[in-house]
Parts: structure tokens; sequence; C-alpha cells
């Protein structure tokens, strides 16, 4: 978010968002891609939620540009955070269009999976 902004929804109550910074930066190695990113700013909570600061970094294994093996973690750094730290593991296929399959896990009985499908013009 480069501009703050105030928006009111329909059950009356202001939400603030504010201005977001975040930096990465990625290595393409030909078979292998590593890559780091953080929030250089601290998210408030705007539902409860708790503060959110991420750092995570990754890792894709790319086999003849059909098949995607990707690894990554992602921690929260902000003060005052309780979210777990989460592991993801994913695989992508490139067969005239892509799908993207991936689960996540982190302590406290955490987990969560995705399916991405879509075409490249």
């Amino acid at each position: 978010n480069l501009f703050e902004e105030t928006k009111t929804p329909s059950i009356g109550r202001e939400i603030d968002f504010e201005t977001h910074l975040r930096a990465g930066a990625a290595l393409d190695l030909g078979l292998f891609t590593l890559a780091a990113d953080m929030d250089l700013t601290e998210r408030k909570p705007i539902a409860g939620e708790n503060p959110s600061k991420s750092f995570s970094v990754g890792a894709e294994f790319d086999i003849f540009n059909t098949v995607q093996f990707r690894a990554g973690y992602q921690t929260n750094t902000a003060s005052g955070a309780t979210d777990p730290d989460l592991l993801s593991l994913g695989v992508g296929i490139w067969l005239g269009f892509n799908l993207d399959i991936a689960a996540v896990v982190g302590d406290d009985s955490t987990f969560g999976g995705f399916i991405q499908t879509g075409f490249h013009f």
C-alpha cells in the first residue's frame, strides 16, 4: 500500500489502511531459484488479528520448465505477534496451462491448502 486510505464499510466502522512497504530479492541459478522478502513496516490489526511483519524465504527447483517443486518458510516478527511459523511445500505443472498445488503447516495444528490454475499469454 503506497497510499494511506480510510474506508467505511456497511457495518459503519472505519478501517484505516496505512502505507505498507515490503522488500525482496531473488537469485535465479537456472534450475534453482532462491528468494527472500520481508515487510519493512509493521501492519496494525484491523479486525482483531495479530500485528503483522513478515519475513519469508523460499526455494524452487524447476525441471525443464515443466515441473516446479517449491518449499518455503514464513515467520511474523511483529512485536506482540503470536502467529505460528509456517512451512510450505508445493508443486507446479506447466502443460500449456499452469496448475499449482501447495500445502502449509505450522504449530498448534495450523494447516492449509492451495490450488491455482491459469494460462500464460
